[in-house]
């Protein structure tokens, strides 16, 4: 007789899905600088010059991605989890909300550029090289094919089938607002870099908190796409300009630092409005208002369980350790940069 499949995550996926997640792309990257240096040996090519090479730059932009997508199918088919129940990948949603949450990728990119480039700025104090370079050249058909894709439309996917789909729905264990919060950290760190941390914070609670409005995650993708879209968009325009990358920064007085707070909370007004919109036209799931409505006809909303509290316990060492891990690697990451 076939198991039943597992229909939601629990803290313990997402623990385990988040300790795979940062392990598995650094194990390919490195497989993969092997692979060139074989390669680069047996053709008698500069290391070096093979990795600078456009085929391999090209192909570096897809390992992250597809680890992640690895770690994600590979973990639901050995766990024998219904992905699509799981990841809330079955709810439905209305051109309303996919409207308003690209309003809300659009709101929130304008609305944190300037805080953003503050940001670099202090960051830029400690010795940090801080780069606006994009890793491709988006102004040949390919590279901008290449940008769309492996910047766009995989990390929309990839990143929220594991930080929303798994890591979120798993950590709503511990309640909502732990899941949003604890989920965006785990997403910033991710992306080992101290230059975009304060930026994928910001954006990871604002992902977080439209799955939690919508339920599902198909708004969540929608808007991650947005977002990385217009960068790659905005990129475009700059280098077809012949704009120099090199970051520049100008702040000599107090209204330089200033601007940039009142713009981000002006931002985040508009943005909070807009969530608002948003509650408005999503319908409540119906299969979360049926286990809302389970528990309270039974009075297990009130229950202690002591035995699910030592089982969070244990489960949450290995989220503790995941982000150990993640917190080496990003110091490391930062350190490089010095």
């Amino acid at each position: 007789m076939e198991q039943e499949k597992q229909v939601s995550y629990s803290i313990k996926d997402s623990s385990h899905v988040f300790l795979y997640a940062i392990l598995i792309p650094q194990l390919i990257g490195i497989f993969a600088g092997i692979i060139a240096l074989i390669v680069a040996s047996y053709i008698d090519m500069d290391y070096e010059q093979l990795v600078n090479d456009m085929a391999f730059t090209y192909m570096s932009l897809f390992i992250a991605q597809f680890g992640f997508l690895l770690v994600y199918f590979g973990y639901n088919k050995l766990k024998n989890i219904n992905f699509v129940k799981a990841s809330k990948l079955n709810i439905k949603v209305n051109y309303k909300q996919i409207i308003i949450g690209i309003l809300i990728a659009v709101a929130s990119l304008i609305a944190f550029s300037p805080i953003i480039n503050l940001v670099d700025y202090l960051i830029s104090l400690t010795g940090y090289s801080v780069s606006g370079n994009f890793p491709i050249d988006l102004t040949s058909t390919s590279g901008f094919i290449v940008a769309i894709v492996s910047l766009a439309i995989l990390p929309s996917i990839s990143e929220e089938l594991i930080f929303r789909g798994v890591v979120y729905n798993g950590l709503q264990k511990l309640g909502k607002k732990k899941a949003i919060v604890l989920s965006a950290i785990i997403f910033a760190l991710m992306h080992l870099s101290i230059q975009q941390t304060f930026y994928q914070i910001i954006i990871g609670l604002i992902l977080a908190y439209a799955v939690y409005i919508t339920g599902g995650l198909i708004v969540s993708i929608v808007m991650h796409f947005t977002n990385n879209f217009i960068i790659i968009v905005m990129g475009y325009i700059a280098m077809k300009a012949g704009e120099i990358t090199e970051v520049v920064y100008n702040y000599n007085s107090f209204f330089d630092y200033a601007l940039p707070v009142i713009y981000a909370a002006l931002g985040v007004a508009l943005i909070l409005s807009l969530f608002k919109l948003l509650k408005y036209v999503s319908p409540i799931p119906k299969e979360v208002e049926e286990i809302n409505l389970s528990l309270k006809d039974s009075g297990q909303e009130d229950l202690v369980d002591f035995e699910d509290i030592n089982k969070k316990q244990k489960e949450m060492s290995t989220l503790r350790t995941a982000f150990l891990i993640a917190s080496i690697l990003w110091l490391l990451s930062f350190a490089a940069g010095l």
